[in-house]
C-alpha cells in the first residue's frame, strides 16, 4: 500500500511540475504582464506626484515670495518655467525607464530560451 502511495504521490508532483512548466510562459505574458503594468503604472503615478508638476504648471503666473512688481512677476515665471521643463525631463526619463524594463520583461523568457537552446547544441555538437 505504501508503495503505491508514493508512486501516486511522485506521479502526483512530476505531473504538477511540468504543468508549471508549460503553463508558465501563459502565465509570464498574460497575469504576469498585466501584474507588471500596474506595477509601472504604480511608479509612473507615484513619480508623478512626486515630482508636482501639476502645481507647478497651475501656478507659474503667480508670483513667488509676494512680489507683484513686474520684475518679480517675470524672474517668478522664468523659475518657474526652468522647474517645469527640469521636472518634466526628468519624468519623460523615469518614464523611458519604465518602458525599458517593461520591454526586458518581456523580451527575458525568450533570450532565456535562446540561451539554454545554443549552450544546449554547443554542448551536443561537442
Amino acid at each position: 500500500m505504501s508503495a503505491s502511495a508514493t508512486r501516486d504521490a511522485t506521479k502526483f508532483v512530476a505531473i504538477d511540475i511540468l504543468a508549471d512548466f508549460i503553463f508558465f510562459p501563459v502565465w509570464w505574458y498574460t497575469a504576469g504582464f498585466v501584474r507588471a503594468l500596474r506595477m509601472a503604472g504604480s511608479w509612473f503615478r507615484d513619480t508623478r506626484r512626486m515630482f508636482g508638476l501639476g502645481i507647478w504648471i497651475k501656478n507659474i503666473f503667480v508670483p513667488m515670495f509676494a512680489q507683484y512688481d513686474i520684475w518679480g512677476r517675470v524672474i517668478s515665471f522664468i523659475v518657474r518655467l526652468a522647474n517645469i521643463i527640469g521636472r518634466a525631463l526628468a519624468l519623460l526619463i523615469v518614464a523611458l525607464i519604465i518602458l525599458a524594463l517593461l520591454l526586458v520583461y518581456l523580451a527575458l523568457p525568450l533570450l532565456l530560451a535562446w540561451l539554454i537552446v545554443t549552450k544546449l547544441f554547443a554542448v551536443m555538437s561537442a
